[in-house]
């Protein structure tokens, strides 16, 4: 998705998939929202349409996929990017979503039979959007990394797949910052996040079933915040935004005993 921003300036959001296939444009206008997407799929998702309140979309893709799906947003909420995941090709789509009614509401978002949750993302307003949508699936948060100083620079999670291999999620932020390294026990997972901030992440500190992590960055922030991983639910991954920092954060998450 290509975003444009209130000072006029317009911002491309992540490019989710592999660098193959021709490209086709969808262009909304300004006062244009989406009202859903649907398509087919099988092991992958082989076709896509789009459907605002002004019109739809060709059908993008093929006519393969053995299934038919149909998302749309709820009443009273707007599409504010992509949920999935991706490879070589777009395994699994959904969208993301806010409440319109109500500032950071909860956001949700479903790819298949997967139902993600996304939290509030608390933080400043620059940096580019992202969102932890291609987590294997039965991988474990195994440990987080934080790359800080007098602030957060950079966040990633490290995860263990069920064959026993270790999978490095992407890095979120920029190259600076002293790691430091938050490991979780086989059968712990995180309870919530929280910190200050002010134009960026100025602190972080992760709370689970068992213990709190040391308070990572600086002293600085004019706000406070905390995000709870919803009751029910286990969280996979950060989203938010970043550029040279870490801008802003929150957390994805998964019903439990939802296959990812």
């Amino acid at each position: 998705m290509i975003y444009d921003l209130p000072d006029g300036t317009t911002v491309e959001g992540t490019r989710y998939g592999g660098s193959g296939g021709r490209q086709r444009i969808f262009r909304l206008d300004s006062d244009e929202y989406i009202t859903g997407i649907s398509g087919r799929y099988s092991t992958i998702v082989h076709s896509l349409q789009i459907r605002t309140n002004k019109k739809t979309s060709p059908l993008y893709g093929g006519t393969g996929g053995s299934n038919a799906f149909q998302i749309d947003v709820p009443s009273g909420s707007q599409a504010v990017g992509f949920a999935g995941r991706a490879g070589s090709n777009v395994d699994a789509i959904g969208l993301t979503y806010r409440s319109t009614g109500r500032a950071g509401g909860r956001q949700v978002a479903r790819a298949g039979t997967t139902q993600y949750q996304q939290t509030q993302i608390y933080g400043g307003s620059g940096g580019n959007a992202f969102s932890a949508q291609d987590v294997p699936s039965g991988a474990r948060i195994a440990e987080i990394r934080v790359f800080s100083s007098d602030r957060i620079d950079s966040v990633q999670m490290i995860y263990d797949l069920p064959d026993g291999t270790a999978l490095d999620g992407q890095r979120y932020g920029g190259s600076g910052g002293r790691l430091r390294v938050f490991r979780l026990d086989s059968d712990e997972y995180i309870t919530a996040i929280s910190g200050r901030y002010g134009t960026v992440i100025q602190s972080l500190q992760i709370q689970t079933n068992k213990k709190t992590s040391p308070l990572y960055g600086g002293s600085g922030g004019s706000r406070s915040f905390q995000i709870d991983v919803p009751s029910g639910s286990q969280a996979v991954g950060f989203t938010g935004r970043a550029g040279q920092y870490l801008d802003a954060i929150g957390l994805i998450c998964t019903r439990i005993g939802i296959r990812m």
